[in-house]
C-alpha cells in the first residue's frame, strides 16, 4: 500500500466510479443480449426478474467497492494523522529551539551589562565582587545554553 498516495485520492475515486459504471453497463448488456428485451415492458414480472438479476450481481460488487473505498479512506486518514503528528512534533521542536535562542539572547545581554558594571566599578568596592560573580555565573549559563542549542540543532537537522 506504500505506492498509494493521498494526492492520488481523486484519481482512485474516479477509477472506482469508472469501473462501477462499466460493470453496471456490462451486467445490463448481458441481460439484454441474453433475453433480448430491448423495449420497456409493462409486465411487472419482467421488471422483477431484471431487478433480481441486477441486484444479485451488482450488490456484491458495489459492496466490495464500498468496502475498498472505506478502507482507502481509513488509510488516507491514518497517513494524514501521521503527517499532522510529525508537523506538530516539528513545530514543538522549533518552538523549543526558539525558546533556547531567546534564553541565549537574555544571558548574552546580561553578560554585557555585567561586564560594563564590573569595568566601571572600582576593584576595592564591595559591589565589584558581586558583579564579577554574577558575570561569571551568567557566562556559565550562557555557555550551557549555547551547548544545548548546538545539541538540539544537531538533533533537529539529523
Amino acid at each position: 500500500m506504500s505506492s498509494l498516495r493521498i494526492e492520488n485520492l481523486p484519481r482512485v475515486l474516479w477509477l472506482v466510479t469508472f469501473f462501477s459504471v462499466i460493470f453496471t453497463a456490462t451486467v445490463f448488456s448481458f441481460y439484454f443480449f441474453k433475453f433480448g428485451r430491448f423495449e420497456l415492458s409493462n409486465d411487472l414480472t419482467h421488471w422483477a426478474e431484471l431487478g433480481g438479476y441486477v441486484g444479485g450481481l451488482l450488490t456484491a460488487l458495489l459492496s466490495l467497492l464500498s468496502l475498498l473505498a472505506v478502507l482507502f479512506t481509513v488509510y488516507v486518514q491514518s497517513r494524514l494523522l501521521e503527517r499532522a503528528t510529525k508537523a506538530q512534533e516539528l513545530s514543538t521542536d522549533y518552538s523549543r529551539l526558539n525558546g533556547l535562542i531567546a534564553l541565549q539572547d537574555y544571558y548574552l545581554a546580561r553578560c554585557k551589562f555585567l561586564q560594563v558594571e564590573v569595568e566601571r566599578t572600582p576593584r576595592n568596592s564591595s559591589s565589584y565582587e558581586l558583579f564579577r560573580q554574577e558575570w561569571v555565573d551568567a557566562d556559565i549559563k550562557l555557555k550551557e545554553v549555547n551547548r544545548k542549542i548546538e545539541m538540539f540543532y544537531e538533533q533537529l537537522t539529523s
